[in-house]
């Protein structure tokens, strides 16, 4: 709501403003004071305007300012810790009782004795019987048979052999041969003394020299041939006859009978008697103990503690404050600048909100 009053106000002023023809040719939305070579004082008619720049002035003034300080407080709180009390109770226990009971007992004992009863069983007999016997008798005899054998034989033919045979001659050639032989000669001081220098000269050398010769000659050559001959030979071979014929064996055969055997035989027997045991029984009995119990207790504990304050101080400092423009305008009913430089009535079109240029009365 605050927001809307403004504007309404505000874009009233400007309609107001635009209305004066002197007041918007001299201060309106469109006067630029510096703009294209323009100034505040336009009139013609008017004298030209000096301007000094305005000094900066300081004003010192006293001022209170706050610091955080830390201090050491004494705080006063309730604490709860727990102390141990001791406390009487009473319990109800179960306390185990013994007692000797007389009780039946019937228990099993086991009782040996001899019973009688038949058994069939297999019995081995021994029989004689005749039965049929087949046997295969070896018999020998000479059988012809053919094979084939190697036999060596020995050929002798004639053949080419190559030899290789050596010409020996004895060559003579000259061979650069380098020595080292004793020359005497004169040293700085001009004493004779011999050096030893490396010499080279040929020197002829004869050598022997075996020259291989091949020949192709033909000799005897005696060599042993495996021929294949086929032979009739003689072996033996053993040939089997069958035979039938009866003999008497003897055979067992089982044969089933009956028998009686004993054998030991386990009862068991009930039997009863009278044993003493301990029975265990529980009655209650009532005691009476002491435990000790943790009880809340709240007590108020003081301690420090440091605590941060903000401290006032004052200080002295210098304020910088607006001069008084030194202006000499022309007069046209009402000044181009107010004593307090761009404080006056036209400081809101003139050098506030729409003031663009950079030239002027108070700059």
């Amino acid at each position: 709501m605050t927001r809307s009053v403004f504007a309404g106000l505000f874009v009233a002023s400007l309609t107001f403003i635009g209305l004066v023809p002197s007041e918007s040719q001299a201060w309106g939305l469109m006067r630029r004071c510096g703009h294209r070579g323009a100034s505040c004082c336009a009139d013609p008619c008017a004298q030209p305007c000096t301007t000094a720049a305005a000094q900066p002035q300081y004003v010192e003034r006293t001022v209170t300012c706050y610091k955080q300080v830390m201090k050491e407080k004494e705080i006063t709180e309730l604490i709860t810790r727990c102390v141990p009390k001791e406390e009487k109770y009473t319990c109800t226990i179960q306390v185990p009782v013994w007692k000797e009971e007389k009780r039946k007992v019937t228990h099993c004992e086991q009782v040996m004795k001899e019973v009688e009863y038949k058994v069939s069983c297999y019995v081995p007999q021994m029989v004689k019987e005749k039965q049929k016997c087949v046997t295969f008798q070896p018999v020998s005899k000479e059988v012809e048979y053919e094979c084939t054998i190697l036999v060596p034989k020995t050929y002798t033919e004639m053949r080419k052999v190559t030899f290789c045979e050596y010409k020996t001659e004895m060559v003579t050639e000259k061979v650069t041969v380098c020595r080292t032989i004793r020359v005497p000669t004169v040293d700085e001081c001009g004493r004779c003394t011999y050096t030893c220098q490396r010499v080279s000269e040929v020197v002829p050398v004869t050598r022997c020299v075996r020259t291989p010769i091949t020949t192709v000659k033909e000799m005897p050559c005696t060599f042993t041939r495996c021929e294949p001959v086929v032979q009739k030979r003689k072996k033996m071979v053993c040939d089997y006859v069958r035979s039938e014929k009866e003999v008497e064996v003897t055979v067992c055969r089982p044969v089933l009978e009956t028998r009686v055997c004993k054998r030991m035989v386990c009862d068991i027997v009930p039997v009863v008697r009278e044993v003493t045991v301990k029975v265990c029984s529980y009655e209650s009995q009532k005691r009476e103990g002491v435990r000790c119990v943790m009880v809340p207790v709240t007590e108020k504990v003081t301690r420090k503690v440091q605590i941060c304050e903000m401290v006032p101080y004052t200080e002295v400092v210098r304020v910088p404050v607006g001069g008084a423009c030194a202006t000499t305008c022309c007069n046209r009913g009402h000044d181009c600048c107010s004593d307090d430089c761009g404080h006056g009535r036209h400081r809101l079109f003139s050098g506030g909100l729409f003031r663009r240029g950079h030239g002027g009365c108070c700059n």
